[in-house]
């Protein structure tokens, strides 16, 4: 959970460069703050680490009521991997929804009594606040949704402002990250493979996921 001076500082021995700046976007040619926060974003998205994992509890079921039309995440998810539902039936345990694709199954889920939801969908042209669908409709109210998955991570706005890691490792990749890329905006190029390629390869040691230099490449492109 390091600061985003000290990010900086990270960068800077990396990067063989003492006037790197990160905690703003003063410089024209390389606006720090926002390289840091395409990059914390990207290794979010990429690598959905643990740290980045949160339960979300503040939805419940209204009787008869199948959409829900006020769903709204604060932090935002990038990726909600799991859907559930109290189960009022079995002393109000968590019961997983599953994603249905099939129209035809989610047609005749539709024509069923209210009782206990099993499938859901997002739908809606509103991507902060989707309109979330259970089927069946539930027959009793109250009962919460449990929503979990990786969040976009908090924006870095100043050099006081810190990560949601845990581990000092994680910080480091970010960091060496962030540095190759200005390595090779700089043309460094080979200095900045080196540097990628030690990156990837922790990744795939601490996160068990197989991420390639170059995939990492493109995601900041």
């Amino acid at each position: 959970m390091r600061s985003l001076t000290d990010f900086q500082t990270l960068v800077r021995r990396t990067g063989r460069d003492s006037e790197i700046v990160l905690t703003n976007n003063d410089s024209a040619e390389e606006p720090g703050l926002i390289l840091a926060n395409k990059a914390y974003r990207a290794l979010a998205a990429l690598t959905a680490y643990e740290d980045f994992t949160r339960v979300n509890t503040d939805h419940s079921t209204l009787a008869a009521t199948n959409d829900y039309e006020r769903i709204f995440f604060n932090p935002k998810y990038l990726d909600i991997t799991l859907v559930e539902v109290q189960d009022q039936a079995d002393n109000n345990l968590y019961k997983r929804l599953i994603p249905e694709r099939s129209e035809l199954r989610w047609s005749m889920v539709g024509r069923e009594a209210v009782g206990m939801p099993r499938v859901f969908r997002w739908s809606g042209n509103d991507l902060e606040q989707p309109i979330f669908t259970v089927r069946p409709a539930p027959d009793t109210a109250g009962l919460l949704f449990r929503f979990t998955g990786i969040i976009e991570p908090p924006p870095f706005t100043d050099g006081d402002s810190k990560t949601l890691f845990k581990t000092e490792i994680m910080d480091d990749v970010l960091a060496d990250w962030i540095a190759s890329y200005i390595l090779q905006e700089r043309t460094f190029s080979v200095m900045a493979g080196q540097v990628l390629s030690s990156v990837a390869q922790r990744l795939r040691v601490v996160t068990g996921r197989e991420v390639t230099p170059e995939e990492m490449r493109e995601r900041l492109v």
